[in-house]
C-alpha cells in the first residue's frame, strides 16, 4: 500500500513536471514566432521604403544638374547684361532693359553677382553727361557691387577697378561713394585716392575734390599726381590764384613738383596777356621746367615758348632758351629753329647788331642753316648801323657755308656799294 502511494506520488510530480516545461516551451514558441512576424513586417517596411526614398547618389546627381542649369541661366543672363552695358554710354534705353533684367532675375530667385554689377558700373561709367535718374542709378548699382564684393575673401581688386572706372566721368557723390569703401576697405593705395579726386574734379566737384586731397595728405598718400588733377582744372577755369594755392600746399606738404606742373602753368600764362610780370614769371618757371626735366622738352613747349616772347618782343628771353637747350644738348626742330631765326631778325630790327649777330654764329656753328632772308635782314641791320666790316663778313661766312649763295651776296654788295657812293 505503501509502496503504490510512492509510486502514485512520482507520477504525479512528473506529469506536472512535464506540463510545466511543455507550457514554457510553448510560450516560447509562440514568443518566437510573433517575433519572427513583427521582424518581417519591419523589413517589409523598411524594403518599401527603400523603394520609395532616392539614393544619396541620386540626391547629388539631381543637385549638380540643377545647379548647371542655373549657372547656364545666370550665364545666359550676364551675356546680356553685358551687351547692353557696351551701349551705356549712347543709350538710356540699355540701362533700363538693363535694370529690368535685374529686376527679372531677383523675382526667379537668381542673385545678381558682384561681377553682374561691376559690369553694369563699368559701362555707365563710360557715359558723360548723365541725368539725376541716371547718376542715381549708378550709385545703387555700386552700393550692391559693394555689398556682395566686400563678402569676398580679397575684394580689393575689383574694388579698385570700380574705383578707377567710377573716374572716368566722374559722379556727384564720388566723394560719398569712395568714403563709404573706405570705411568699409581702408583704402591705402595713392593710385585709387586720386582716381577718387580725378572723379570729383570731373564732376566740377571741386570742394569735394580738395577734401580727398586733405585726407590723403594726412595718410601720407598724396604724390605730384594728387595735386597735379587740382591744379590743372583750376588753371583751365583761368582760376590762377587757386591754381597757385594748391601748388603752395604741394610745396608745404613736401612733395615735388613735377614736368607736368610747370608745364601746365607755362602753357597758362602764354595764353594771357603779357606783362613784364608775367614774362619774368614765364623764365622762372622755364628754369624750374629744366631742372624738374631728366628727358628732352617737347618740341611743341619750345615752338609756344620762342613764338611767346618774339612776339611780345622779348628777344633776350627767346634766346636764353635756345642756350639752355644747347647746354643740354637738345636740337631744334625746323619749326622751333625758324622761330629762333625770327627772334635774329627781332634782334636786327632794334638795332641790336651784337646779339643778332652772336645768335647767328652760334647757329651757323651748331649746324644750323638760316634762311638767306634772315641773313640778309642781319646784314641790312648791320648797313643802317654803318658797320660794313660785319655785314662783309656775315657774307663771306654765308659763301663758305653755301657757294652757291651769289645771289643773295650780290644783292647786299650791290647794298653795300650804294652806301659807299653815299
Amino acid at each position: 500500500m505503501t509502496h503504490m502511494s510512492i509510486r502514485c506520488g512520482s507520477k504525479l510530480v512528473c506529469h506536472n513536471a512535464f506540463e510545466y516545461l511543455f507550457m514554457e516551451a510553448t510560450r516560447s514558441s509562440i514568443q518566437r514566432r510573433k517575433l519572427t512576424s513583427f521582424a518581417m513586417e519591419h523589413v517589409k517596411n523598411s524594403a518599401s521604403t527603400r523603394t520609395e526614398a532616392k539614393t544619396p547618389l541620386a540626391i547629388t546627381a539631381e543637385a549638380i544638374a540643377a545647379k548647371r542649369a542655373k549657372g547656364r541661366e545666370m550665364n545666359e543672363y550676364n551675356q546680356r547684361l553685358k551687351a547692353y552695358a557696351l551701349k551705356f554710354k549712347k543709350r538710356d534705353e540699355s540701362q533700363v532693359q538693363a535694370s529690368a533684367i535685374v529686376e527679372e532675375m531677383i523675382r526667379k530667385g537668381l542673385q545678381p553677382s558682384n561681377q553682374t554689377y561691376l559690369q553694369l558700373l563699368m559701362g555707365i561709367s563710360l557715359q558723360r553727361h548723365r541725368t539725376h535718374k541716371q547718376n542715381s542709378r549708378m550709385e545703387a548699382w555700386f552700393e550692391e557691387f559693394l555689398k556682395l564684393e566686400l563678402l569676398k575673401r580679397n575684394p580689393w581688386p575689383k574694388l579698385k577697378k570700380a574705383i578707377l572706372a567710377m573716374s572716368f566721368k566722374g559722379h556727384p557723390n564720388m566723394k560719398a561713394m569712395f568714403l563709404k569703401l573706405d570705411s568699409a576697405h581702408r583704402v591705402q593705395d595713392s593710385e585709387c585716392w586720386n582716381a577718387a579726386i580725378t572723379g570729383c574734379v570731373r564732376d566740377r566737384q571741386l570742394q569735394d575734390a580738395e577734401a580727398l586731397l586733405m585726407m590723403a595728405q594726412k595718410r601720407r598718400l598724396t604724390n605730384s599726381k594728387s595735386y597735379q588733377t587740382l591744379i590743372d582744372v583750376y588753371l583751365f577755369l583761368q582760376d590762377q590764384p587757386s591754381a597757385s594755392r594748391i601748388f603752395s600746399l604741394m610745396i608745404d606738404h613736401n612733395v615735388a613738383a613735377n614736368f607736368p606742373i610747370f608745364e601746365s602753368f607755362i602753357a597758362y600764362y602764354i595764353s594771357q596777356p603779357a606783362s613784364n610780370d608775367s614774362i619774368k614769371t614765364m623764365e622762372r618757371l622755364w628754369q624750374a621746367l629744366l631742372v624738374t626735366s631728366t628727358e628732352n622738352i617737347p618740341d611743341e613747349t619750345i615752338f609756344k615758348l620762342l613764338r611767346y616772347y618774339r612776339m611780345h618782343r622779348s628777344f633776350a628771353s627767346g634766346e636764353q632758351v635756345y642756350l639752355d637747350l644747347k647746354s643740354r644738348q637738345q636740337k631744334l626742330n625746323e619749326r622751333c629753329a625758324d622761330e629762333l631765326y625770327k627772334v635774329i631778325v627781332g634782334f636786327s630790327n632794334q638795332r641790336k647788331l651784337l646779339s643778332a649777330l652772336s645768335l647767328t654764329y652760334d647757329l651757323l656753328g651748331q649746324g644750323y642753316s638760316p634762311s638767306y632772308e634772315v641773313l640778309c635782314k642781319i646784314i641790312e641791320g648791320c648797313i643802317k648801323m654803318k658797320d660794313k666790316d660785319a655785314a662783309y663778313q656775315i657774307m663771306n661766312i654765308i659763301q663758305e657755308i653755301n657757294p652757291q649763295a651769289r645771289l643773295l651776296t650780290g644783292k647786299c654788295f650791290s647794298a653795300l656799294n650804294d652806301t659807299k657812293r653815299e
